[in-house]
Order: structure tokens, then sequence, then C-alpha cells
């Protein structure tokens, strides 16, 4: 899939609606760089990225699964640089607290 830039974030204005945050880019791009550079680790969890067009979809094309697995693969395609997919959130959460890691969730 061709990486989209620049107003992508636009493309899909219920998504700023939804997280507070409407506009024409990710508002977390630099918050994302900054902690990349710090050698924090951001995470995304894939089964999230593949339901998240239930979410950010407008409601007539929710039901639509064709439609909601292309926007699932559309944010994978265009995520941040410096941030990681993980196959289940809830499995690397376990597995970063058993080497005494830490979690902080900053979703919607």
């Amino acid at each position: 899939m061709k990486r989209i830039t620049g107003t992508h974030w636009a493309k899909y204005p219920t998504a700023g609606e939804i997280m507070g945050m409407p506009g024409d880019r990710s508002p977390m791009r630099d918050a994302i760089a900054t902690l990349a550079s710090q050698k924090v680790i951001v995470l995304a969890c894939a089964n999230s990225i593949r339901a998240s067009g239930g979410r950010f979809l407008p409601p007539d094309q929710r039901a639509d699964r064709d439609r909601v697995t292309s926007f699932g693969e559309e944010v994978r395609a265009n995520l941040l640089p410096g941030v990681e997919v993980v196959p289940a959130m809830i499995v690397s959460l376990q597995q970063a607290r058993e080497r005494a890691c830490r979690y902080i969730y900053a979703g919607g």
C-alpha cells in the first residue's frame, strides 16, 4: 500500500472528531518523534487497528467489511515513524510488565 502523507489525517475527519483533535495531520506526529528519539517504544495493537474502521469510518461505511478491512490496512501503512505494531496489546503488555516496564494508555 502506498504511504500517504500531508493531509491524510483530514481524509477521515471522524477520527479527529472522535479523538478531539481535528486537523490536517496527526497531532501526535511531534510527540511520537520526540519519544522515539528518547528510546521510548511506542506500540500499536494490530487487533485494534483491524477494528478501527468500525469506529472511525463514517457510519454508513461501517457495515462494509471490505471497507473496514481496507481502512485498517491504510491505517497500518500510514502509522507515524517510530510506532511498532504488535499482534495483541494485551499479550505485549503482560510481557512488558514481566520485564518491569511501565504501560501508559494514551488512547481515546
